[in-house]
């Protein structure tokens, strides 16, 4: 592999990284909201995570934007 291509490759690892959820951690979030038992405040954490998915599937802000930066090396 080359370095250029090695360098793609991360590159867009990192994106869908930062801005895509797995679909089963979707899934478990929208089964709190479902959930008959879940309290109040565990079906506001599981909106709040799930609306900051949606921001950042638009690939403009990443999913979390106020935990630091990754080095990769």
């Amino acid at each position: 592999i080359t370095p250029e291509t090695m360098e793609t490759i991360c590159q867009n690892a990192f994106h869908d990284i930062m801005h895509f959820l797995r679909p089963n951690h979707l899934k478990q979030l929208s089964n709190i909201i479902a959930d008959p038992e879940a309290s109040d405040n565990d079906r506001y954490v599981a909106t709040s995570l799930l609306e900051n998915a949606i921001i950042a599937a638009e690939g403009i802000f990443p999913g979390c934007q106020d935990t630091g930066t990754a080095i990769v090396m």
